[in-house]
């Protein structure tokens, strides 16, 4: 089926929501164009990988006996953009020790490439678990969708391991929640242990796994192994020093709230309310996964498990986008089979897509280049990011599909 055809289908008649859909595709697909016509131009695009250099270094730690966590002078003294302090597990540093065998930019590119290139293999594995048959030319253009998503972008030009997380978390769903995708539970439950395992504020993606014992029993044994490579390779000192990180915190989401936000900061604007808001919305979520277990509506808690990051993460920014994801793939793949309301999560994905930039234009570029127009008055009402509205619309919508189901039950 052509994707014409296709859009036809999932519109069913409805004008706006084809409309809405080839908006969001186009926005998809244009974004890393027009990143490139802006370097092309002298623009602010960088390629600098800071946090690859972050993930690089503790490989050559790891590799030389030194602290994988007491950085100090070693990560100051690298070139700008300089790199931040390692921050995931021990075990995490084992595959960049093999790594670092490649020089620093062949190891650069060889991280990224390899990364969406496994983001890209899982999506379309999740598609293809809903009933989505695909196209080689269909394929090829999901491969620009998944690097035109602009958190996935940021990652790219940083080298962050959030595509990685988000892979995984695309297969887990592929082999639990998915209608026609292949039941793997021990499989599934690994892959988001290993997933979250990387940064444990993710851990909301895992919703579903409470819905089966053997998907319990797959991320109980990864999280098990993990532990025992870091030991074995690291022993238990690094991760006494590796809790004392996750201890720490990250507050980088507080800020000037009469200012604008340059990432994803949901809560920027209400600092003194933020830890609220955070606690209110993961109740929510735990309550209404355990519904969903208790129902059978995994698909539904796997959705709002991994859209619920950005907004219950402590310091959430911009890469938590990319963990949301999955969660929007498998909330628009369900509500189109099930003919409900799909327009809600593409309105949720383009808000996504435009959020960080429709905030810099409004807060940086638009004032630069038009001094004249009143960019304050918009900055007061922009008080909350589109990407954070368009997340809470998908989060209370799989929450009443839950409560609904629930009481049909």
């Amino acid at each position: 089926m052509s994707l014409r055809r296709q859009f036809r289908a999932f519109a069913d008649g409805d004008e706006r929501l084809a409309s809405l859909g080839w908006l969001t595709l186009s926005a998809l697909l244009a974004f890393p164009f027009l990143a490139l016509v802006v370097q092309a131009d002298g623009g602010p695009f960088r390629f600098g990988g800071v946090d690859f250099k972050a993930y690089y270094l503790a490989g050559l730690r790891a590799r030389a006996g030194l602290p994988l966590y007491e950085s100090g002078q070693f990560v100051e003294r690298v070139t700008r953009p300089r790199a931040t302090e390692f921050l995931y597990p021990p075990a995490a540093a084992v595959p960049f020790a093999a790594v670092t065998r490649l020089p620093p930019v062949s190891a650069r590119w060889l991280w990224t490439v390899g990364q969406v290139l496994f983001l890209w293999w899982s999506v379309l594995k999740l598609a293809g678990s809903f009933g989505l048959s695909l196209s080689r030319g269909q394929r090829a253009l999901a491969a620009l969708v998944v690097v035109g998503f602009q958190p996935v972008f940021f990652l790219t030009r940083i080298g962050n391991v959030s595509g990685f997380m988000a892979g995984m978390f695309c297969l887990s769903a592929a082999v639990t929640v998915a209608p026609e995708g292949p039941e793997r539970p021990y499989l599934g439950g690994a892959a988001a242990a290993l997933a979250a395992a990387v940064k444990p504020f993710a851990a909301p993606a895992g919703a579903h796994l409470v819905g089966d014992r053997r998907r319990l029993v797959g991320a109980t044994a990864a999280v098990a192994g993990l532990l025992a490579v870091g030991v074995a390779a690291f022993g238990a000192d690094a991760h006494g020093a590796y809790l004392e990180v996750l201890l720490a915190g990250d507050d980088s989401a507080g800020g000037d709230p009469s200012a604008l936000p340059f990432h994803a900061r949901p809560y920027y604007r209400f600092p003194g309310v933020a830890t609220v808001l955070r606690g209110s919305l993961l109740g929510v979520a735990v309550g209404a996964s355990a519904v969903a277990a208790r129902v059978g509506a995994d698909a539904r808690a796997f959705a709002l498990g991994a859209v619920s990051i950005p907004l219950v993460a402590p310091g959430a920014n911009t890469l938590t986008l990319v963990l949301a994801g999955p969660g929007l793939v498998v909330a628009l793949a369900t509500e189109w089979r099930a003919s409900g309301r799909p327009g809600v999560v593409l309105g949720s994905i383009l808000a996504v897509q435009v959020s960080v930039y429709l905030v810099r234009i409004v807060g940086i570029y638009g004032p630069m280049s038009h001094p004249g127009l009143p960019w304050g008055l918009v900055q007061h009402v922009l008080v909350v990011q589109p990407a954070t509205l368009g997340l809470l619309a998908v989060f209370s919508l799989c929450v009443a599909r839950v409560l609904a189901r629930s009481r049909d039950v």
